[in-house]
């Protein structure tokens, strides 16, 4: 009984979320603190509110209130019946009706037969709350420190993507990836490898329930690359490997599977609107011309350190958080003394994770966003490029945590040093005026 509560307290899902013994509730506890001191006009003093997007106010709320009318009368919410004729609230999968999270707000108790206004303000503020504690469960599992933790937690809730987007289905997608590439990056040393696995295919299952399609699809690719990478490093032993790729797949597509199937069935038959001309079936492909007007442009890249540069979505990090992910890197990058070989491969993977999401979310400025879309299926249904920020500020966040660790093991001095007089002004002067005058222009170039 001891061993296995053991295992079970090692696990990648269990220690972030519940995070019951001592230290780690007092840091889930501040963790959350400081989010809910950050929303506190949303969530505390309802001052601001966040649901003044005209997509919220006339698509989200009208599909959050019917499902908890539908809850309050002890029903299922299956059906839209007030639009073109009636519509399956599980096909459009935007409403979210088969993420569990979401029952919860559904089933609070209503005022005048509505959601309480200030139930939504907290069911925002928590969405944050959520993001942090899997960041920090991601940090921790990469071996960081609890402080480490806590500014990669902070970074990922606050900043970025999570930080920019208010769609609640978007959120609570982009909420779930810390938790899935955790599971892939560190599941079978802390766990049974088979059940690192089927954990990590339900947390990619519990993505795709959300409601929105974008992120859980760029995190399964991103994943699907990082199986590969394991097979291809597991030379003549790659079949057991490759059997925890299929199982880690396999259960993502039976958990998700009452939210995807009825999906597939229903996309067969709809038209959609996605920013073409004319209206596309399941059949046609979204032209490329729409994913390039959804692009993030090159000079918006400056969004990583210079905050409201955006085109759809954010990459802000601060000049701090991009510093301390630099740091990581030329700590972290090679094996040598003070840097054991597992620290030195996940930097490497998040830091591919990282440039190529980047890369990614310029999309129609880069070739390799063309390439996905020509050869990967249901990328171009993905129409937003600028969407890979997700996974950006996932790896971005895991980054800076372990450069909060490199500083504090006085790792990389020099690059320690060379940042701070950077960051002082003390080197900017051998900047050349080139340089700076292309990073004025693309800063003002119009969107």
């Amino acid at each position: 009984m001891h061993s296995m509560e053991s295992q079970i307290s090692r696990s990648p899902f269990v220690r972030p979320l519940l995070m019951l013994s001592r230290r780690r509730g007092a840091v889930a506890a501040l963790l959350c603190l400081l989010v809910v001191m950050v929303y506190a006009q949303v969530g505390i003093t309802h001052q601001e509110d966040w649901m003044s997007n005209p997509d919220l106010v006339e698509q989200v709320y009208p599909w959050f209130q019917l499902q908890a009318s539908a809850f309050a009368r002890g029903e299922l919410p299956l059906w839209n019946p007030y639009q073109w004729g009636g519509q399956p609230l599980l096909g459009q999968v935007q409403p979210g009706t088969a993420y569990p999270l979401n029952w919860l707000l559904f089933a609070l108790p209503q005022r005048d037969g509505l959601i309480g206004y200030r139930f939504l303000d907290w069911y925002f503020v928590l969405l944050h709350c959520f993001a942090a504690l899997s960041a920090y469960g991601l940090c921790r599992g990469l071996g960081t420190s609890r402080m480490a933790g806590l500014a990669g937690g902070l970074l990922f809730s606050l900043g970025g993507y999570v930080g920019r987007v208010d769609w609640p289905q978007m959120l609570n997608g982009a909420a779930w990836a810390p938790l899935i590439l955790l599971a892939v990056l560190r599941g079978p040393e802390w766990f049974r490898p088979r059940t690192a696995a089927a954990l990590g295919g339900v947390a990619l299952g519990m993505a795709w329930l959300t409601g929105h399609h974008q992120v859980p699809l760029f995190v399964s690719l991103a994943t699907a690359g990082l199986w590969a990478w394991r097979v291809l490093r597991s030379g003549e032993g790659w079949r057991p490997v490759a059997d925890q790729a299929g199982l880690f797949f396999g259960i993502g597509a039976l958990t998700s599977a009452l939210q995807t199937v009825p999906a597939w069935e229903y996309g067969r038959h709809a038209a959609r609107f996605a920013g073409s001309a004319v209206p596309l079936t399941w059949r046609d492909a979204v032209p490329y011309s729409v994913h390039e007007a959804l692009s993030s442009r090159p000079h918006r890249l400056l969004g990583i350190v210079f905050p409201n540069i955006v085109d759809q979505y954010d990459h802000f990090l601060g000049a701090a958080g991009l510093t301390l992910a630099l740091l990581a890197i030329a700590a972290f990058w090679t094996v040598r003394p003070g840097v054991r070989e597992l620290r030195s491969r996940l930097t490497r993977a998040l830091t591919v994770i990282a440039v190529l999401s980047l890369l990614l979310a310029m999309g129609a400025h880069t070739a390799l966003h063309g390439m996905l879309y020509a050869v990967v299926p249901m990328v171009e249904k993905a129409r937003t490029p600028a969407a890979f920020s997700a996974l950006f500020s996932v790896a971005a966040a895991a980054l800076a945590a372990l450069g909060v660790d490199a500083l504090r093991q006085r790792l990389a001095q020099d690059s320690v040093r060379t940042a701070a007089k950077v960051l002082c002004g003390r080197r900017l002067r051998s900047l050349s005026g080139r340089s700076v005058s292309v990073l004025w222009e693309w800063h003002h170039l119009p969107v």
